[in-house]
């Protein structure tokens, strides 16, 4: 394609790339470059001129540099020099030599080293790509994903990416667990005391050491018991190494000194912290995912109608799944305008009412929270109280300690639906009422499993006020934990089990045979809410059992994997596309933020114990005479073994003298980022301005230089006519226009 500038043109371009003034370059008027006195008149009617106040507030505000570098233009020489060569009146051998020549004068000669430094950098960037390439051409369910996507939308996607996230994160987790403290410990063969083999030669009175009743490491000859134990985390299951009792407290004699004790507690704040960076970083991800998301909505049908297919694909399959998926997407942006416009016709009485409702319902919810705490303290109490399970059966009396997870699996099934119907009648947005069945799940699920733990927690301290301080720590409190968690979460994929696999089959079936369910339109559809609080519940069980049962994150993934396939096939054959599709969900920032806060709440339940109860006389921070320390004084008697320096260090990072400061500090630096963002965000939006006032401009001229055309064509048909008639009026041939003498 030809150039429209001329060469006068160029020449101006070129000098204002060489501007180096003090004013600013916004006050440079590219209109008025290379333009004469009869188009100035059209230039300072732009639709841009009739702001010019704003224009001299954007030169104010302006933060670009003073000065335009100048630009290189290599291809341009090059296609001048090519352009030259062809020119020449020579054979094609003569001007192949001279190009050659050119070629060689122009050639850059560079170090040495400076090669040896741009091949090793291209060779690592191939290497590089090829990798890229291979991981994503082996990507786990990358297929899967892409079917989800096109069918159901971004909304049911980010559930499944974020599934996904947790399953490798929980992989992870278990690796870094079971390499430090579980290997070691079946190397060593480790076995915990029995009533034969414990220590004989301790003669105090309040010492603990009584070991465990032989007929506890023998399996049960029943099937079905053996099943009860597995699943409820009692019995022959808590005496392997799935539990904290059974870990050594001494060191490790290998080939060299282990000090399993030291590493269990580091490896339990190690996955804590690398969870916490994790989550960072996806959230950071996510976050410019949703911002870029957000950004695009004033040309949101423009984008997809005419840049969102993908030219790349080949097969008929993947095409229907990408037309799919933006037939998905523009529904979402159809539906949100068509609620828009009801808000907008909303009456004042109308929203008085909306308004009175939405309060009465938040009221209904709080109470509704209150009473499911009350009811996780009641089991909590009954579940520890041995009166209860006197002269009872086993099957009783496994029930009876099941309470609070039976309890706790009661509430989060029945309670989560009946807050959707609430939000329902509110009548929120899309987007919002998703995040707040979120939030009113989240804080239910969370505050059931903080009940618990705190529950649990104060049963240890009743025990331990005591006489005998023994009766305090015979009984090991981290078991319980990790029972406790262990139950839930095998409960948790039964429930998954029942509901996707059996319930969402059966709406399906009476949905597709029977009149009234195809009248009722009770046809099952993914609830995002729902099945992201399942995740980032159980994300909360394996966080807290993982300190007390260390294998638990391997349970996590197990327990993922199959939630995939069953959801996803549920999904595909029992679901139908909802009738409000979240729009922008495909960044999981509102997940993270929801799995973020669940973290910190894991974090100060198992923080709580490790520094504030008495540990009991089992397992690798074994409490030999029930003294009153706690299982982070541990790492302070390692601590203590260290050169003086260090521990003056160490302890001077632990008061309040250097604590304070930092906090100071680091408060001064997310106002100084928070600043920042808030410039940035208003030269975005103040460029975004440029861009429509640019646009203006040009579909101004593009107005004028058509209205020009037809004003030139209407001249020349004018001429045309005029010469015609002028034409006809000098020479009128007639019928003895032959007789004409010239």
């Amino acid at each position: 394609m030809k150039s429209r500038i001329g060469p006068e043109d160029q020449d101006n371009a070129m000098e204002l790339q060489t501007i180096t003034t003090e004013d600013d370059p916004y006050s440079v008027d590219p209109y008025s470059i290379g333009q004469d006195e009869g188009t100035s008149s059209i230039s300072r009617n732009l639709p841009s001129r009739a702001a010019s106040a704003r224009h001299g507030t954007v030169r104010k505000r302006s933060i670009r540099r003073k000065s335009i570098p100048m630009v290189e233009m290599e291809d341009k020489d090059e296609l001048n020099d090519y352009e030259s060569v062809k020119a020449v009146a020579a054979p094609m051998e003569k001007r192949r030599e001279l190009k050659r020549h050119q070629h060689q004068q122009q050639a850059r000669h560079i170090s040495c080293w400076k090669a040896f430094k741009l091949g090793t950098a291209m060779q690592w960037k191939r290497f590089s790509a090829g990798i890229k390439e291979f991981f994503q051409d082996i990507e786990l369910w990358k297929g899967h994903l892409k079917q989800v996507e096109g069918r159901f939308g971004n909304g049911v996607l980010s559930y499944f990416l974020f599934l996904k996230w947790l399953m490798f994160l929980n992989l992870f987790l278990f690796v870094l667990v079971f390499s430090f403290t579980g290997i070691p410990t079946l190397i060593q063969h480790y076995q915990p005391p029995t009533y034969t083999n414990a220590s004989t030669t301790v003669h105090r009175t309040n010492s603990c050491i009584f070991g465990y009743p032989e007929d506890r490491y023998i399996k049960e000859d029943k099937i079905d018991d053996m099943i009860v134990d597995f699943i409820t985390g009692q019995g022959w299951i808590n005496t392997t190494i799935m539990f904290y009792s059974n870990y050594p407290s001494t060191n490790l004699n290998l080939d060299f000194s282990y000090n399993l004790p030291l590493a269990y507690l580091i490896v339990g704040g190690a996955y804590f912290f690398i969870s916490l960076l994790l989550m960072i970083k996806n959230l950071t991800k996510s976050f410019q995912e949703s911002y870029i998301e957000g950004g695009n909505k004033f040309y949101s049908y423009c984008n997809k109608v005419f840049a969102a297919w993908d030219y790349c694909i080949s097969e008929e399959n993947t095409a229907n799944v990408k037309c799919q998926n933006i037939v998905q997407d523009i529904n979402a942006e159809l539906a949100e305008e068509d609620r828009l416009e009801k808000v907008q016709a909303r009456t004042k009485s109308r929203k008085a009412a909306l308004y009175s409702i939405r309060v009465l319902v938040s009221v209904l919810v709080i109470a509704i929270l209150v009473g499911a705490i009350y009811a996780i303290i009641y089991t909590v109490e009954v579940s520890t109280n041995p009166t209860y399970q006197k002269d009872k059966s086993n099957i009783v009396k496994t029930i009876i300690r099941s309470a609070p997870s039976l309890t706790i699996t009661v509430l989060n099934l029945l309670l989560p639906p009946f807050f959707q119907i609430l939000s329902q009648v509110e009548e929120w947005s899309p987007r919002f009422e998703v995040a707040l069945n979120l939030w009113r799940t989240v804080l239910l699920r969370l505050a059931s499993v903080a009940v618990l733990m705190i529950t649990l927690y104060a049963e240890v301290g009743n025990r331990c006020n005591v006489l005998d301080r023994s009766v305090c720590c015979q009984k090991s409190w981290e078991n319980e934990i990790a029972s406790q968690m262990y139950m839930l979460i095998w409960i948790d994929l039964f429930v998954v089990i029942l509901t996707t696999a059996v319930l969402e089959t059966v709406k399906k079936l009476l949905h597709k045979h029977t009149k009234l369910f195809r009248k009722l339109n009770l046809m099952p559809e993914f609830q995002i809410p729902k099945n992201v609080l399942d995740l980032v519940y159980g994300q909360c069980l394996i966080w807290i059992g993982a300190f007390f049962s260390p294998l638990i994150p391997a349970m996590g993934v197990v327990k993922l994997f199959i939630t995939f396939y069953l959801k996803k096939v549920s999904l595909i054959y029992n679901n139908k596309p909802s009738n409000k599709p979240y729009q922008g969900a495909r960044s999981n920032y509102l997940f993270t933020v929801l799995l973020l806060i669940t973290f910190f709440m894991c974090l100060v339940a198992v923080g709580w114990g490790i520094t504030k109860v008495r540990p009991s006389c089992h397992g690798p921070f074994l409490n030999q005479y029930c003294d009153e320390k706690e299982i982070i004084n541990t790492l302070s008697d390692v601590i203590n073994t260290w050169p003086a320096g260090i521990r003056e260090i160490i302890n001077y990072i632990s008061t309040a003298a250097f604590i304070f400061p930092g906090l100071m500090v680091f408060f001064l630096l997310i106002y100084y980022f928070r600043s920042m963002i808030k410039v940035h965000l208003q030269m975005i939006e103040m460029l975004k301005d440029q861009l429509v006032l640019e646009g203006r401009d040009k579909r101004y001229l593009m107005e004028k230089l058509i209205m020009a055309g037809k004003r030139d064509a209407a001249n020349e048909d004018e001429d045309g006519n005029a010469s015609g008639v002028t034409r006809e009026t000098q020479v009128q041939p007639g019928r003895n226009s032959g007789n004409l003498n010239f």
